[in-house]
């Protein structure tokens, strides 16, 4: 007998245990394009409500899953060489997959203007100052 009971003890716990161990989640599938239309591979989406982040496959798919509890959530896609996007997603747009189009990031300086003309001083960074004379000497 108290066998049995132990053994039903042990049954109640496991069963009371299980939804805690049960936890559901939500998918957000979708894929990262360029301008041009074509994949962005390993880009970063990343939740911003919470640590989760995956990285975008060759083909620029990506699989985000996060707990249920959680309605419209906030993405940050980045990726080197591309302006980042970030994207409020609703709960009822999770079944749907999404496009995320990142955009060249514009690496161009500045004009940067060359001057051929030099000042004459006495100074100089180096230790030896060549001189017009001294070349014409050699």
């Amino acid at each position: 007998m108290r066998k049995l009971r132990g053994v039903i003890l042990l049954f109640l716990f496991i069963a009371a245990a299980r939804p805690v161990i049960a936890q559901t989640f939500h998918t957000i599938r979708g894929k990262v394009l360029d301008e041009r239309g074509k994949p962005v591979s390993f880009a970063t989406i990343r939740l911003i409500q919470t640590d989760i982040a995956v990285q975008s496959t060759n083909e620029g798919n990506f699989l985000l899953q996060f707990p249920a509890h959680m309605s419209d959530v906030t993405l940050s896609v980045t990726h080197i060489g591309k302006e980042s996007v970030v994207r409020v997603i609703r709960a009822s747009q999770f079944s749907e997959p999404i496009v995320i189009l990142l955009r060249d990031q514009s690496l161009k300086l500045p004009d940067v203007e060359v001057n051929g003309v030099r000042t004459a001083t006495t100074a100089s960074n180096s230790s030896i100052v060549f001189d017009r004379e001294a070349i014409e000497q050699i």
